[in-house]
């Protein structure tokens, strides 16, 4: 399957799906009033390549600012790779990457944590 790169724009954030290393990253700014339209390709994307690999999946968000549809978004991708972890046995995690001034998208990354029981997420500080 090849991989997939959504460049950014003003409004959303880059996505790179890289399935030569299984390290899958979005990163940037999500201003989008229609999330669903710019995430429903990334997930279908992401549930047909998950019926496919056997390999460790390694899934970075790097977000300097997102609003509540694209965190909407990210926990119902999180839940997809989550539901993937439990049924596959593959070693999945997920890395938040947050600078270490920013607590907004600290507590994002936070009630993420809280919310889903099974799969890793680490938050990661960035350092300036």
């Amino acid at each position: 399957m090849k991989s997939l790169l959504i460049e950014s724009t003003p409004y959303t954030p880059k996505v790179w799906l890289d399935t030569k290393t299984n390290i899958f990253e979005i990163s940037g700014e999500s201003y989008s009033d229609d999330t669903v339209a710019f995430f429903e390709p990334i997930m279908e994307w992401l549930q047909e390549f998950l019926t496919k690999n056997t390999q460790p999946i390694e899934f970075n968000f790097c977000m300097n600012y997102l609003n509540t549809g694209t965190s909407k978004r990210f926990v119902m991708i999180i839940s997809i790779l989550e539901d993937y972890y439990k049924s596959s046995k593959v070693w999945t995690e997920v890395n938040w990457f947050v600078h270490t001034d920013d607590a907004d998208i600290m507590t994002i990354g936070e009630d993420f944590q809280e919310y889903f029981e099974t799969i890793p997420i680490n938050i990661k500080f960035i350092r300036e």
